[in-house]
């Protein structure tokens, strides 16, 4: 396990659902000393009417998850995630071995009475439920790195209330597709603040535009979203923003 973890919502076989997952080992997978997949899935005893935990159940799950941890994790087993959706919560690990799983699982949830639960494995060697189920799309991953730029601002003392310049950064392969994606971008209330040219052969063509707006958690996907899609639909790729810090501590 890696310290890189982090959580989001999204919808999985068309129900709401609540993602923990790591995201430090993404570069690393699949892993071939664990080529089996195990799970344990636990019925939760408080869930809304979206099927998701309310946070009594977060709280309980958390403990009947650092039991999991303490009791399964070892060199020849990993935990991953957990996905919580539809009144249950599986918890996923890839292990060396089939042997022992689970009475090793039975072993550990033995300790909370009013569990209940079941447990597996199969053949995963291309880590498919980690890459699949597990890890966030593109558009969930975008979120995620919105959230922790502003956790980042909010950190340095910013307090993302104020407007201000936001910058954003785009790269297409030619400069066609560029000049398509202004075209959009000009058409959302985004002004140019730069054109990148290509120095070598084979270099992308890129943009920078900025719109004033305010980096909050609640708004800065409606921000940037919007550009992360015409920068794809145009042949290239959003690389992200950045703005200043505004606040006791800015510089």
């Amino acid at each position: 396990m890696s310290k890189d973890w982090d959580s989001y919502l999204c919808e999985i076989d068309g129900k709401p659902a609540s993602v923990f997952v790591d995201m430090g080992i993404a570069e690393d997978v699949p892993i071939e000393r664990l080529p089996l997949a195990a799970w344990v899935q636990v019925a939760m005893l408080r869930a809304g009417e979206d099927g998701l935990a309310d946070a009594a159940e977060v709280a309980r799950l958390e403990v009947v998850e650092a039991a999991l941890k303490v009791g399964l994790v070892s060199k020849g087993s990993a935990y991953v995630g957990r996905i919580a959706s539809g009144g249950r919560c599986d918890f996923h690990f890839y292990v060396v071995a089939a042997k022992g799983w689970k009475e090793q699982v039975s072993q550990v949830l033995s300790k909370f009475p009013d569990c209940r639960f079941q447990c597996g494995l199969r053949p995963d060697r291309e880590w498919d439920i980690y890459l699949e189920r597990l890890s966030p799309s593109d558009e969930n991953l975008e979120r995620l790195r919105n959230r922790r730029i502003c956790d980042s601002l909010q950190q340095s003392g910013d307090r993302l209330d104020s407007e201000r310049p936001i910058e954003h950064c785009a790269y297409f392969p030619d400069a066609d597709a560029r000049a398509a994606f202004v075209l959009r971008a000009s058409a959302l209330g985004f002004r140019v603040v730069e054109t990148i040219e290509p120095e070598e052969r084979g270099d992308q063509f890129g943009v920078r535009v900025s719109a004033l707006g305010i980096p909050s958690h609640r708004n800065i996907d409606a921000l940037t979203l919007p550009l992360y899609h015409a920068a794809s639909e145009c042949g290239g790729e959003y690389e992200g923003w950045e703005t200043r810090i505004e606040g006791c501590n800015a510089a």
